[in-house]
């Protein structure tokens, strides 16, 4: 699409108009993976301070609390990786000094971290079970688990599509 000046002859490319929809497209990947990790900070969180809540009873063990803590570490690298790879410029110039924000180990590994946060759900009801407490949230966790596999998999398939789809892959 062209635009031509109105007191040149000369062609000038017009801004392509970006709607809302489209935005929603761009970003919905990003959004499901900070969904992801943040779903999983936050049991983390719920896990190690609320004496309510049923991943407390888990989180006493040696084992439910590693498997906790390692859920708070993965998410705190994918909600990074969200914030680095997707939505910080590609360059800062700090002086003369250009910087490239891009994490690309994270984001050619990025769908085994989602496979990790998921064994990490999926195996919280055998801790649960093995310690003597009732696994109160068993569809939690594997409704958890399900949708961490769901964003691996979709996230590996859009990062397949070549080198141009995000700035960290050039």
């Amino acid at each position: 699409m062209l635009h031509i000046g109105l007191k040149t002859s000369r062609a000038v490319p017009a801004q392509p108009r970006v709607n809302m929809i489209q935005r929603l497209q761009d970003n919905f990947p990003a959004l499901c993976r900070l969904s992801m990790g943040g779903s999983a900070v936050v049991s983390w969180f719920y896990g190690m301070t609320d004496p309510s809540a049923g991943l407390y009873d888990v989180g006493r063990y040696h084992e439910g609390a590693t498997l906790l803590w390692l859920m708070a570490a993965i998410g705190v690298v994918i909600v990074l990786d969200v914030l680095v790879n997707d939505w910080s410029p590609s360059h800062l110039t700090l002086g003369k000094r250009r910087i490239t924000l891009a994490w690309k180990r994270t984001f050619q590994w990025r769908h085994y971290l989602f496979a990790s946060l998921a064994f990490c759900y999926a195996a919280q009801p055998f801790v649960a079970e093995r310690t003597g407490h009732s696994v109160s949230l068993l569809l939690f966790f594997y409704w958890h688990a399900f949708l961490n596999i769901a964003v691996a998999f979709l996230d590996a398939k859009l990062r397949s599509r070549g080198p141009g789809w995000q700035r960290a892959c050039s």
